[in-house]
């Protein structure tokens, strides 16, 4: 199961694939900065702010179509709100591994006249 199809948003930009190179980079710049500072406030045992910046990646994530990075920045900011910081290390390195993965997907996708609408090759 693919828990993120580079197709859904481009057929939600109506094929703009001016549109898609655009969101997908500020996606993995914001997302990374994200993750990068979430690191950070692991660190220094932070929970107040590992819940904004887990939120705001549960926002990015789910306006991108990156349907597991979603539900693993939903968990993480549950357990940022309770304080479970053991389980925040154990998500977020699942979470890691998911962006990268997305990002070596959208990295290697291919425009064609079959993409649009779902019929991406």
């Amino acid at each position: 199961m693919r828990t993120f199809d580079p197709t859904d948003l481009l057929n939600c930009l109506e094929g703009d694939e001016e549109a898609f190179r655009e969101i997908k980079e500020l996606f993995f710049q914001s997302v990374r900065c994200q993750i990068d500072a979430i690191y950070g406030a692991l660190e220094d045992r932070d929970c107040a702010q590992l819940v904004r910046r887990f939120h705001t990646i549960k926002g990015a994530c789910a306006n991108f179509g990156a349907k597991l990075m979603t539900e693993l920045s939903q968990e993480l900011e549950l357990a940022a709100k309770s304080g479970d910081l053991d389980k925040v290390r154990d998500l977020l390195d699942k979470l890691d591994q998911e962006f990268a993965g997305i990002k070596e997907l959208v990295s290697n996708f291919k425009f064609s006249a079959n993409t649009v609408e779902g019929r991406h090759e």
